[in-house]
């Protein structure tokens, strides 16, 4: 029998249960008295700790067991305790002096917040895609037939697995939404392939696992030839400028805000990460798990725990602040378009290469649930 569930109720540490107790002539059993006496334990150890709600919660447990005098007398104890606690609680709630205090410290975290976000905001073209049965064309789209140059050769893995074709973007599309970011061209097609049928996570060792062109010319591009038959279903485009913000979850807001504040950010943030499906253009990745650009730097070097150990974590999350989002593309379902258990799938580069325009150093991270 385990009690996980119940221990982090706990402020300190309780006796640790055993899975099984006992043993009878007819094999390993459970002593259930001993169980119920070990709740009962722990029960005790919560309520003199202060710990009410633990405390009711061991005793319910050890009850179900075994029904003793002293469990039921120090259930109901504990079952007071916390009734006081509550009602303490409601009335602090009511102070004036504390709803002050509150309020205070609820507007020092939004000032904190309005600081954070104007020094922290950066530009994203945010993707709103529709189905279409619009297959080939110069027009950014999801899936379809690719726009490629004449001697275009299809991407393959060294396993011999051919890529798929996810999107293309026309970058010249941009200026009707005013978004412009440095380093990333004002024309040209910005092509994405990826290994659909192994969806890999984006690994040191799966760099074949996808590409990413930049076509300068679109007067030179033309339908590919023979294109992968099982490419993404077709969506078209439209596109709307919005700034992104890092996630509430970053290394950033945690660092630069306080407990008060981060709350408040939360709540600024709803809207920005509270929508799903989230694809977007540059900006700041809405993260599934961890952080991305960490993850990149993590995967394109390949890193041992015994190479992290002489680089160390806080130069290897500094390292990681280069990577910038490319593109995100959520789960979809009106597309029937999924990565992993209804995850993300992020394409990103550094600084430096985004500067170069060199997208052969693009990395790729597929985050799921």
């Amino acid at each position: 029998m385990q009690i996980r569930a119940y221990s982090s109720l706990l402020a300190t540490k309780l006796p640790k249960l055993p899975n099984k107790m006992g043993a009878g002539e007819g094999g390993t059993t459970m002593n259930i008295e001993q169980l119920a006496s070990d709740l009962f334990e722990a029960g005790k150890t919560a309520l003199n700790s202060g710990n009410a709600e633990g405390a009711i919660k061991f005793f319910c447990q050890s009850l179900s067991y075994a029904s003793r005098p002293e469990t039921h007398l120090l259930k109901e104890k504990a079952e007071t305790l916390h009734a006081e606690n509550v009602a303490r609680k409601e009335m602090e709630n009511r102070d004036p002096a504390v709803i002050a205090k509150r309020e205070k410290a609820l507007a020092a975290g939004k000032k904190a917040v309005r600081k954070f976000t104007k020094e922290n905001k950066l530009p994203s073209a945010e993707m709103r895609l529709k189905p279409t049965k619009n297959k080939t064309g110069t027009h950014s789209c999801i899936g379809g037939i690719p726009m490629v140059p004449a001697d275009f050769e299809w991407p393959i893995r060294q396993s011999g697995q051919r890529l798929h074709f996810l999107c293309q973007i026309n970058l010249g599309e941009l200026e009707k939404i005013a978004f412009s970011v440095e380093g990333l061209p004002a024309e040209g097609m910005l092509s994405f392939f990826y290994d659909l049928v192994d969806q890999p996570w984006g690994d040191g060792d799966e760099q074949d696992a996808w590409r990413v062109y930049l076509f300068p010319d679109l007067l030179q591009l033309v339908p590919a030839k023979d294109p992968e038959s099982s490419n993404l279903n077709p969506a078209s485009i439209r596109w709307k400028r919005k700034e992104s913000y890092p996630d509430p979850m970053s290394d950033e807001a945690i660092n630069s805000l306080s407990v008060e504040a981060q709350k408040a950010y939360q709540e600024f943030c709803f809207g920005d990460y509270g929508e799903d499906p989230c694809h977007r253009l540059m900006g700041y990745p809405k993260r599934v798990q961890s952080d991305v650009r960490y993850e990149c730097e993590w995967a394109s070097r390949k890193l041992t725990a015994k190479l992290l150990e002489e680089i160390g974590e806080q130069q290897l999350q500094s390292d990681s602040r280069d990577w910038r989002l490319l593109l995100q593309l959520d789960s979809d379902e009106t597309l029937v378009m999924y990565w992993g258990d209804c995850g993300s799938l992020y394409f990103c580069i550094k600084e430096e290469s985004l500067r170069r325009c060199d997208f052969s150093k693009v990395w790729l991270r597929l985050q799921s649930h």
